[in-house]
């Protein structure tokens, strides 16, 4: 179990790049839609905030990493670092609860997990190193409230950072409130 969470994390720390098999002959359009059978949608209200925190509901993003588990890996700031109540939808089923499994802020990464998973697919990690500056990569979730969408962009950099102990992705596909936790897919 500890060592399975181990490795997701050092994923998360590579920006959680998900990686879709796909043929050479697929695109963006083909892609983006498999990513709605992984991509869930995910709601977080918050009645009673911590004093740095906030009340209210937000959506964002995340996908599905262990189907066998029924974990979800979204952002921290996504499940609040206050009390919440989280639910999940995908595009095939309406909201569930969920359950955190996992809240780390420092990484600003969470694992939650929710009783059912039916129809849902789980995404393949590419766990291998860091993705080449110029990649074609597409972020995916619910930006601004449009469902299930995706930009495009490219790997434009990397940077290291010693006090966060890893290498960091940057790109420039817009990413915007809604698409936190989401997906960064390679578009190759």
């Amino acid at each position: 179990y500890f060592s399975s969470l181990s490795a997701l994390i050092r994923t998360a720390v590579f920006l959680i790049l998900a990686t879709s098999v796909v043929q050479a002959s697929e695109d963006a359009e083909q892609i983006f839609s498999k990513a709605k059978s992984y991509t869930v949608k995910i709601k977080s209200s918050v009645a009673l905030p911590f004093e740095q925190g906030a009340k209210g509901t937000g959506e964002a993003a995340g996908f599905v990493v262990d189907l066998q588990r029924h974990w979800i890996v979204t952002n921290a700031h996504v499940t609040s670092r206050s009390k919440a109540i989280l639910q999940v939808s995908s595009d095939e089923k309406d909201f569930q609860l969920a359950t955190p499994v996992f809240i780390d802020p420092y990484f600003d990464i969470a694992i939650i997990r929710v009783e059912n998973v039916g129809g849902m697919a789980e995404a393949k990690l590419d766990c291998d190193g860091t993705p080449s500056t110029g990649l074609s990569v597409g972020a995916f979730g619910h930006p601004w409230g449009f469902n299930y969408t995706g930009t495009k962009g490219i790997v434009s950099g990397h940077t290291a950072d010693l006090k966060y102990i890893g290498d960091f992705v940057q790109t420039d596909a817009p990413i915007n409130p809604g698409n936190s936790g989401g997906p960064l897919i390679s578009l190759k």
